[in-house]
């Protein structure tokens, strides 16, 4: 009979390699009942993938010298559907954005336009 790896146990290699080597957070948002939101998500529905409030305060740390609404920008355009663009282009606009950050245009506090992006992962640290 072949050896068998699961899923399952593809996934937890994966959380115990995040947690231990890279101290990431993981959080089991399993519920028994899926109605059930109290999965310490903080989340409207079981549909979101995005946890948004640690989203915001860790883009915030990032981002330390952008206004919040800025901050608040670049998550909406990150996480907005992407319904009307193929899947490929959909997956690759969220890919930069990640990557090098989400690109905006604001107005500073004297009163002038200014371009930035707005980082969302850290990748020196």
């Amino acid at each position: 009979m072949p050896n068998f790896i699961s899923e399952g146990q593809i996934e937890k290699a994966i959380i115990n390699l995040l947690t231990t080597k890279f101290s990431w957070r993981h959080m089991d948002c399993f519920t028994a009942e899926p109605e059930n939101l109290n999965d310490g998500s903080n989340r409207a529905n079981k549909s979101e993938v995005v946890l948004l409030d640690i989203l915001k305060e860790r883009v915030q740390k990032l981002n330390p010298r952008l206004p919040e609404s800025v901050i608040e920008e670049g998550i909406s355009k990150l996480t907005a559907r992407r319904y009307a663009m193929s899947p490929v282009l959909a997956n690759r606009e969220a890919y930069d954005f990640i990557r090098d950050g989400v690109p905006l245009e604001y107005e500073n506090s004297k009163g002038k336009k200014q371009q930035t992006r707005v980082k969302i992962i850290d990748f020196n640290n």
